[in-house]
């Protein structure tokens, strides 16, 4: 059933937005009151049990992201390039009453995700949902401008680091034998008609 429902509590996919009607804010800075603002104990909902990676979970969605599910039972392994990041969302979510683990990662490392993955079989035995926000911002420019080089390290990041990581992802969720749920988050730039937004494109098919 995928992650339905477990959007920002303050606007759908709208990171900050003003919240309302006591919704818990997930912009860290809107409530004031510490690295993450999650001011109620996490309930016990339809993810108890369940163990979710969030790749880029250290800021900005993938953060947000990382604090809905936890607040829904889930056990959190938030992976991103910046580790002390990692650690300040996930000792957020810990004083909250939540599950998580910091996994800092560098996903266009071939080796450093083989090892991610080995570490979340070795200790949880399973993966039963992930989020992959990978992605990077490189700059615009004309095609005709665009240096090859920049061209390609734009896709790595951006469509090769992806795939890679579902790879790893739906191999284990096959292992276990249960499934899971996979979701890859894009972003509007994909739409666009220049270079940079090819790798951005060509990830919202996989």
């Amino acid at each position: 059933q995928g992650f339905t429902g477990l959007d920002c509590e303050s606007g759908p996919g709208i990171v900050g937005a003003p919240a309302t009607d006591g919704a818990i804010p997930c912009c860290p800075r809107q409530s004031g009151q510490g690295p993450i603002a999650l001011r109620e104990s996490v309930k016990v909902g339809m993810l108890d049990g369940r163990i979710v990676l969030v790749l880029g979970g250290s800021s900005g969605m993938g953060r947000a992201t990382a604090q809905a599910l936890a607040r829904h039972g889930a056990q959190v392994v938030v992976a991103a390039r910046r580790g002390a990041l990692c650690e300040e969302v996930v000792e957020g979510i810990r004083a909250a009453g939540g599950r998580a683990s910091a996994a800092p990662v560098d996903v266009t490392d071939a080796q450093a995700v083989a090892t991610l993955f080995a570490g979340i079989e070795r200790d949880y035995g399973r993966l039963d949902g992930a989020f992959n926000n990978v992605g990077r911002t490189l700059g615009s420019s004309p095609t005709h401008e665009t240096a090859p080089e920049r061209f390609a390290q734009t896709l790595e990041i951006n469509l090769v680091a992806v795939f890679r990581c579902l790879q790893h992802e739906i191999r284990l969720m096959r292992a276990q034998g249960g499934g899971g749920a996979i979701v890859n988050n894009s972003s509007i730039g994909g739409t666009r008609g220049f270079a940079f937004s090819s790798g951005l494109g060509a990830e919202a098919t996989l």
